[in-house]
Protein backbone atom coordinates (compact mmCIF):
# COMPACT_ATOMS: atom_id res chain seq x y z
CA UNK A 1 0.00 0.00 0.00
CA UNK A 2 2.83 2.41 0.87
CA UNK A 3 4.54 1.70 -2.47
CA UNK A 4 1.32 2.49 -4.33
CA UNK A 5 0.98 5.85 -2.52
CA UNK A 6 4.59 6.74 -3.34
CA UNK A 7 4.07 5.73 -6.96
CA UNK A 8 0.93 7.89 -7.23
CA UNK A 9 2.74 10.85 -5.64
CA UNK A 10 5.63 10.41 -8.09
CA UNK A 11 3.21 10.36 -11.04
CA UNK A 12 1.42 13.47 -9.80
CA UNK A 13 4.78 15.20 -9.25
CA UNK A 14 5.89 14.29 -12.78
CA UNK A 15 2.64 15.63 -14.24
CA UNK A 16 3.02 18.92 -12.33
CA UNK A 17 6.67 19.31 -13.40
CA UNK A 18 5.75 18.59 -17.03
CA UNK A 19 2.93 21.13 -16.91
CA UNK A 20 5.24 23.76 -15.35
CA UNK A 21 7.89 23.12 -17.99
CA UNK A 22 5.53 23.48 -20.94
CA UNK A 23 3.67 26.50 -19.60
CA UNK A 24 6.94 28.34 -18.88
CA UNK A 25 8.17 27.80 -22.47
CA UNK A 26 5.74 30.21 -24.09
CA UNK A 27 6.78 31.62 -27.44
CA UNK A 28 7.69 35.28 -27.17
CA UNK A 29 7.16 37.97 -29.77
CA UNK A 30 10.85 38.21 -30.64
CA UNK A 31 11.94 38.69 -34.20
CA UNK A 32 14.50 36.17 -35.29
CA UNK A 33 15.58 38.58 -38.00
CA UNK A 34 19.02 39.64 -36.83
CA UNK A 35 21.53 42.02 -38.38
CA UNK A 36 24.63 40.18 -39.57
CA UNK A 37 22.66 37.03 -40.42
CA UNK A 38 20.67 35.91 -43.48
CA UNK A 39 16.89 36.16 -43.34
CA UNK A 40 15.32 33.10 -41.69
CA UNK A 41 13.82 30.64 -44.19
CA UNK A 42 10.25 31.24 -43.00
CA UNK A 43 10.29 35.00 -43.66
CA UNK A 44 7.68 36.04 -46.22
CA UNK A 45 8.42 39.02 -48.44
CA UNK A 46 5.12 40.90 -48.57
CA UNK A 47 5.96 43.26 -51.42
CA UNK A 48 8.29 43.03 -54.40
CA UNK A 49 8.75 46.80 -54.25
CA UNK A 50 11.99 48.16 -52.82
CA UNK A 51 11.52 51.47 -50.97
CA UNK A 52 13.79 53.99 -49.29
CA UNK A 53 13.76 54.34 -45.51
CA UNK A 54 15.90 56.50 -43.25
CA UNK A 55 18.11 54.03 -41.37
CA UNK A 56 20.12 56.68 -39.47
CA UNK A 57 20.53 60.47 -39.65
CA UNK A 58 20.99 61.51 -43.31
CA UNK A 59 21.26 57.89 -44.42
CA UNK A 60 18.68 55.97 -46.43
CA UNK A 61 18.56 52.24 -47.15
CA UNK A 62 16.84 50.08 -49.77
CA UNK A 63 14.16 48.36 -47.75
CA UNK A 64 11.95 45.34 -48.42
CA UNK A 65 8.75 44.63 -46.51
CA UNK A 66 8.60 41.22 -44.84
CA UNK A 67 6.47 39.27 -42.41
CA UNK A 68 7.88 36.96 -39.76
CA UNK A 69 6.01 35.28 -36.89
CA UNK A 70 2.91 37.32 -37.88
CA UNK A 71 4.75 40.65 -37.47
CA UNK A 72 5.62 43.17 -40.18
CA UNK A 73 9.22 44.35 -40.58
CA UNK A 74 11.26 46.58 -42.88
CA UNK A 75 14.60 44.97 -43.76
CA UNK A 76 17.71 46.18 -45.58
CA UNK A 77 19.97 43.47 -47.03
CA UNK A 78 23.51 43.75 -48.32
CA UNK A 79 24.65 42.29 -51.67
CA UNK A 80 25.16 38.88 -50.02
CA UNK A 81 21.56 38.87 -48.68
CA UNK A 82 22.74 39.48 -45.11
CA UNK A 83 20.52 41.68 -42.92
CA UNK A 84 22.01 45.15 -42.39
CA UNK A 85 18.98 46.78 -40.77
CA UNK A 86 15.61 45.62 -39.42
CA UNK A 87 12.83 47.79 -38.01
CA UNK A 88 9.16 47.59 -37.15
CA UNK A 89 6.24 49.86 -36.39
CA UNK A 90 3.88 46.89 -36.02
CA UNK A 91 1.61 47.73 -33.04
CA UNK A 92 1.32 44.02 -32.17
CA UNK A 93 5.07 43.46 -31.84
CA UNK A 94 6.61 43.24 -28.36
CA UNK A 95 10.25 42.80 -27.41
CA UNK A 96 11.27 39.94 -25.11
CA UNK A 97 11.19 42.46 -22.25
CA UNK A 98 7.58 43.30 -23.16
CA UNK A 99 8.09 46.74 -24.71
CA UNK A 100 5.64 47.73 -27.46
CA UNK A 101 4.73 50.64 -29.71
CA UNK A 102 2.85 53.28 -27.71
CA UNK A 103 4.52 52.53 -24.36
CA UNK A 104 5.61 55.69 -22.58
CA UNK A 105 9.15 56.40 -21.48
CA UNK A 106 7.92 56.33 -17.86
CA UNK A 107 6.58 52.77 -18.33
CA UNK A 108 9.79 51.32 -19.76
CA UNK A 109 12.74 53.36 -18.48
CA UNK A 110 13.76 50.66 -15.97
CA UNK A 111 14.18 48.22 -18.90
CA UNK A 112 16.72 50.37 -20.76
CA UNK A 113 20.51 50.20 -20.93
CA UNK A 114 21.57 53.41 -22.66
CA UNK A 115 20.06 56.52 -24.25
CA UNK A 116 21.12 59.05 -26.88
CA UNK A 117 19.66 61.66 -29.21
CA UNK A 118 20.06 61.28 -32.98
CA UNK A 119 19.23 64.83 -34.16
CA UNK A 120 16.94 64.76 -37.15
CA UNK A 121 16.16 61.08 -36.58
CA UNK A 122 14.88 60.12 -33.12
CA UNK A 123 15.65 59.89 -29.44
CA UNK A 124 17.01 56.38 -29.04
CA UNK A 125 17.22 54.00 -26.11
CA UNK A 126 18.53 50.46 -26.08
CA UNK A 127 16.59 47.72 -24.36
CA UNK A 128 18.22 44.91 -22.45
CA UNK A 129 17.26 42.69 -25.42
CA UNK A 130 19.27 44.94 -27.80
CA UNK A 131 16.36 46.50 -29.67
CA UNK A 132 16.85 50.22 -30.21
CA UNK A 133 13.63 51.82 -29.04
CA UNK A 134 12.88 55.13 -30.72
CA UNK A 135 10.85 58.11 -29.58
CA UNK A 136 9.94 60.99 -31.86
CA UNK A 137 7.51 63.73 -30.88
CA UNK A 138 7.17 67.52 -30.76
CA UNK A 139 8.97 67.69 -27.42
CA UNK A 140 11.99 65.92 -28.96
CA UNK A 141 11.92 68.26 -31.98
CA UNK A 142 12.07 71.28 -29.68
CA UNK A 143 14.48 70.02 -26.99
CA UNK A 144 16.30 66.92 -28.37
CA UNK A 145 15.10 65.21 -25.20
CA UNK A 146 12.05 63.18 -24.27
CA UNK A 147 9.59 63.43 -21.42
CA UNK A 148 8.05 60.70 -19.29
CA UNK A 149 4.97 60.85 -21.55
CA UNK A 150 6.92 60.44 -24.82
CA UNK A 151 5.81 57.25 -26.60
CA UNK A 152 7.69 54.50 -28.43
CA UNK A 153 7.15 54.96 -32.19
CA UNK A 154 9.45 52.32 -33.72
CA UNK A 155 12.08 49.67 -33.03
CA UNK A 156 15.23 48.85 -34.98
CA UNK A 157 18.47 46.86 -35.01
CA UNK A 158 21.38 47.40 -37.36
CA UNK A 159 24.95 46.40 -38.03
CA UNK A 160 27.21 49.03 -36.50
Amino acid sequence: MEKEKLFIKAIIGAIILTWLFFTSCKQTNIAEIEPGLPLPADVIQTSSEVTQLMTSPASFGNIIQVEHNKYKFEVELNDNKIVKFVSTVDPNFKTADNIKIGDTYQEIKNKLNEEWAEPGFAYCTKSKTNWVISFFDNYFLKTRQISDTSKVVFFFKKIN
